[in-house]
This record gives C-alpha cells, sequence and structure tokens, in this order.
C-alpha cells in the first residue's frame, strides 16, 4: 500500500505473520488469527476479555527498538505486516525490518479513513477475502453512517481523550489516535 515491490509467496504458502506493531497484530487478530505470530506487549484484561484465549498466549515479541529479533526469527514468520502513516519513515523502517528479519515486510496503511482498503488488501495478502471483505463493509456502513451524523452543537458533548497506561498523554486533533474523535461531530474535545 506504500507504493514498494515486495515478493510474497502465495496467500496458501504464508504460514505465520509477524506484526511490526500492535495495530498490525489487531489488523491480524481480525483477519487471519491463526497467522498471527504473537502480539507485541502483554495483553491487559481488557484485551483478554475480547480475544479468544487460544491466541491470548500467543509470544510477546516486542516493537519499535525493543523488538526481540532473536525470538521472530527463531520463531521463522513467513512475512512481516507493518501498519501505520504510509510516508518515507514508514517505507525505511519496512526496508530495514525486512533486512534485520530476513523476510519481506509488507506496508499497510493505517489511516482510519483507509480501513476497509487495508482490510480488503489483507484478505487477498493472507487469502481470507470473505473474512476480509466483512470487516471493509462494516468499516465502510460505520463511517457513513458517522458521516449522516448532524448533532446540534447544544447537544454535542465534551470528552478527554487520554492514551497511555495512565490515560495522561492525549491524542491531538489531526493525530492517527484521535482520529475517530475528528470524524464524529458530535463533540467537543476537552
Amino acid at each position: 500500500m506504500a507504493g514498494r515491490k515486495v515478493t510474497v509467496p502465495t496467500a496458501e504458502n504464508i504460514e505465520s505473520v509477524f506484526s511490526a506493531g500492535p495495530v498490525a497484530a489487531i489488523f491480524l487478530y481480525m483477519v487471519a488469527p491463526d497467522k498471527l505470530l504473537g502480539w507485541n506487549y502483554e495483553l491487559n484484561d481488557v484485551e483478554k476479555s475480547i480475544i479468544l484465549d487460544k491466541y491470548q498466549d500467543l509470544p510477546n515479541f516486542g516493537m519499535g527498538d525493543s523488538i526481540n529479533y532473536e525470538a521472530v526469527i527463531a520463531a521463522d514468520p513467513t512475512i512481516a505486516v507493518n501498519v501505520g502513516t504510509i510516508n518515507d519513515k514508514m517505507i525505511s523502517d519496512c526496508d530495514k525490518l525486512s533486512k534485520s528479519l530476513g523476510v519481506p515486510v509488507v506496508a499497510v496503511d493505517g489511516d482510519l479513513s483507509a480501513s476497509a482498503e487495508a482490510y480488503r488488501f489483507m484478505g487477498e495478502l493472507l487469502g481470507e477475502e470473505e473474512q476480509a471483505e466483512k470487516l471493509a463493509s462494516y468499516a465502510e456502513k460505520t463511517f457513513a453512517d458517522i458521516e449522516k451524523m448532524e448533532v446540534p452543537e447544544d447537544k454535542k458533548v465534551r470528552i478527554y481523550y487520554g492514551n497511555g497506561e495512565d490515560s495522561l498523554e492525549t491524542a491531538p486533533a489531526g493525530s492517527a489516535h484521535g482520529q475517530i474523535i475528528d470524524m464524529v461531530n458530535a463533540v467537543n474535545v476537552a
């Protein structure tokens, strides 16, 4: 999705996929959970309450500067997937990760408005077109419903959206984490 040319095996020959970060792991879990090599952090109790038991104990390989490259290489993924903002840095990160792991790294657009396209792309990549289409259709319907919302100014609510373990990291307007808030015209960000 970043305009790179990457040679990957056919879908039926992709046995396991390393997720370069949490967003990639969630995409993989939703599209092709049996191909998810592992997580990028320890799942918390809320996440465990919605993730099927058989996927909760997958190994934690880390992310960013904390990736355990030796463990990933030993687990022998077929490919890796990186989901995020498509830009020069992401392309460079994908190329570096590919060299470090010795497997192709596929870039997927993580922009919220590109969700349907990302699902379809991953579905085709992993041979899970039917599941991906369900997710893509749901995303398209949800975004269409959001676009139709008209909330009068006096009915809008104020919110604070906090990130991080202590919820004290703010997701500013225009950021990837705050995208859903920007889409919904029913709130005033505090």
